[in-house]
């Protein structure tokens, strides 16, 4: 089944424990999850509008909100080219969602339920977490899907990839790291995450992390 689990992370003297606070089950497949100030959260559908050609960039699914007491329901203007990941700002007013195969990231407002501002990246932008100061947001994904792939290998062509800030009051971006030119150095990247002065790359698949330096 396809479904958001709520577990609380409790600690016991030197251990470590699971509460589980419940679920929400849907039919239709989801991405990454947000949650908001009133218990409720955002979730991204990938794949539930059902096109076939999910790397076309056009709209293949959409972004749903969950309130308590009311379930789940789709949000008016998110439907694009596989929503994938999403944040929300501390005051539960605006949500940022990225559209993986338009290579896009979008702005919308909760309250007034409709997109207000959307950005272009040169690669396929999969998460997006917030920096460590919470007033831009980090960008990673891979360049491409398709093209230098071995025949027959089913292996999505996700060797390249870059890393971005975004300005979520501009919704503007400044490219942080692009991995052209500087070797095989993590396949399938995915997200990106900034912890003191550096920023950690994950993906996917494989068996690494890469660390860069952050930029001053």
């Amino acid at each position: 089944r396809q479904s958001i689990e709520m577990f609380e992370l409790k600690q016991s003297g030197a251990s470590w424990t699971l509460v589980w606070h419940g679920c929400a089950v849907t039919t239709a497949e989801f991405n990454d999850v947000a949650v908001l100030p009133d218990g409720g959260f955002i979730a991204t559908h990938p794949t539930s509008l059902g096109q076939t050609d999910l790397f076309s960039g056009k709209p293949s699914g959409a972004v749903a909100r969950w309130t308590p007491g009311k379930g789940e329901a789709e949000l008016p203007g998110t439907q694009a080219g596989y929503p994938n990941g999403v944040l929300v700002s501390t005051d539960g007013r605006t949500m940022y969602f990225n559209a993986w195969t338009a290579k896009e990231i979008h702005r919308y407002d909760l309250k007034e339920r409709k997109e207000t501002g959307v950005v272009k990246l040169d690669f396929m932008p999969d998460n997006i977490t917030w920096t460590k100061d919470r007033k831009k947001m980090l960008a990673a994904g891979v360049k491409g899907a398709r093209g230098d792939c071995p025949a027959g290998s089913g292996t999505p062509c996700i060797g390249k990839f870059g890393v971005a800030e975004i300005d979520p009051a501009k919704m503007t971006t400044t490219a942080v790291f692009d991995s052209e030119g500087k070797g095989a150095l993590i396949s399938g990247v995915s997200v990106a995450l900034e912890v003191g002065d550096s920023i950690y790359i994950g993906a996917f698949q494989g068996d690494r992390l890469v660390r860069i330096d952050r930029k001053k």
